[in-house]
């Protein structure tokens, strides 16, 4: 996967299930090396845990690795590019019945 600074991201935590769990954001790096492995760095806009919004302060900053023990496929999803000459505007809150809607990635088949 590619991952560049300025793509819009979303993080999954664990895999499609009964509920959701996922961070939104921008990329800020793009490739951080650590004795643990490679990393990249999010600007979380916003997070949601077990189907429930979860505040976030601005400009909170998560690293996450490119590749984990429990990785999965569709964990990271690139929601748009820099180089679309589109940056996605920050997401608007997340309401509760939006989260009861199927998300793309598991209405399709792989």
């Amino acid at each position: 996967m590619k991952i560049a600074v300025g793509d819009a991201v979303r993080v999954h935590f664990h895999p499609p299930g009964p509920w959701k769990s996922f961070s939104e954001g921008v990329v800020r790096r793009a490739d951080v090396t650590t004795p643990e492995g490679r990393f990249f760095v999010l600007e979380v806009r916003n997070e949601v845990l077990l189907d429930q919004p979860h505040r976030i302060k601005p400009n909170f900053h998560d690293y996450v690795r490119y590749e984990g023990r429990n990785d999965f496929p569709g964990r990271i999803e690139v929601l748009a590019t820099e180089q679309d000459g589109e940056r996605e505007p920050a997401p608007a809150p997340i309401s509760v019945e939006a989260l009861k809607a199927p998300c793309e990635h598991q209405t399709s088949s792989l």
